[in-house]
């Protein structure tokens, strides 16, 4: 099994590139959560 690349938390509070085959040197800072989008209420 092989993971695919990408962007993964590096537990140390940033995320690290992986490029399928092992880390790169790149990292990122890591974004927060996005807000949970609630429908708005529709008038009747």
């Amino acid at each position: 099994m092989s993971i695919p690349a990408g962007w993964y938390n590096d537990g140390a509070g940033a995320i690290r590139y992986w490029d399928g085959t092992g880390w790169t040197p790149h990292t990122a800072a890591r974004q927060p959560a996005a807000p949970a989008q609630h429908p708005t209420p529709r008038s009747r």
